[in-house]
């Protein structure tokens, strides 16, 4: 008995600690035309690496300074990590961002959200949407472009899945196609990418920007199932208590 025991306790404990949810964290990496790319990690602590702010395992993240030709007032990065029973979420909000170059270029937000456990659902709906404000008019080929994707924790982020565009105006917002993504993970964590990319003209301003990436739960066909059989019982009960 006490051997049945101890056999039990070790397999609960396997268990749990082969489930045990990882701490969330944000990676935000800024790249421009003409620079290097900046990067922080919370999951490493408060980053170090000029112009961001953060905490470790923070659900949010800011940046300001100066990337290749752009100047970047103000980026906050942001999650729901762990994530909620409807959905997850990850949001890059308030882009400020001005191209001080001579050229045309590109300035890029790409921000990855890892330790979401929820929802629990393996088929969610991934979808992207964003905004803009500009001040400098419709500048001919300007063009701004939203993108998501979504990967098991621990595994190389998959390619993008959908995405949509925006032109410079000085209002414009663009959402992306609803797409199916069926999560492959075994430990019940995934993360979730947003990237932001801005093509501007020299000169050109972004007075707001930004995108929100959405996966939400979507019944499995199970799931559904015996929901419908459910409600077939109930009815029939109804009905029989009816007729009596």
């Amino acid at each position: 008995m006490r051997k049945m025991f101890l056999t039990a306790m070790g397999a609960a404990i396997a268990i749990f600690g082969a489930s045990r949810p990882a701490d969330a964290s944000l990676i935000l990496s800024v790249s421009g035309t003409g620079g290097a790319t900046v990067t922080c990690d919370n999951s490493l602590g408060s980053c170090v690496t000029p112009g961001f702010a953060s905490s470790l395992n923070a659900n949010t993240m800011f940046f300001t300074g100066t990337v290749g030709q752009f100047s970047v007032a103000v980026t906050i990065a942001s999650s729901n990590v762990p994530g909620a029973p409807t959905g997850a979420t990850l949001a890059i909000t308030s882009v400020n961002v001005q191209n001080i170059g001579a050229t045309a270029g590109v300035f890029s937000l790409d921000l990855t959200g890892q330790g979401y456990t929820m929802p629990s659902s393996t088929i969610m709906a991934l979808t992207n949407h964003g905004d803009l404000s500009t001040s400098t008019g419709v500048v001919p080929g300007a063009q701004s472009v939203v993108q998501a994707a979504g990967a098991a924790e621990g595994t190389v982020i998959a390619p993008i899945l959908t995405n949509c565009t925006m032109t410079n105006i000085p209002n414009d917002s663009c959402s992306s196609p609803s797409v199916l993504w069926t999560r492959a993970d075994a430990n019940g964590l995934f993360s979730l990418h947003d990237i932001l990319t801005f093509n501007l003209q020299a000169g050109q301003i972004i007075q707001s920007g930004g995108s929100n990436l959405a996966a939400t739960a979507v019944p499995e066909p199970a799931s559904m199932l015996l929901l419908g059989s459910g409600l077939l019982v109930a009815g029939r009960r109804l009905r029989k208590g009816k007729k009596q």
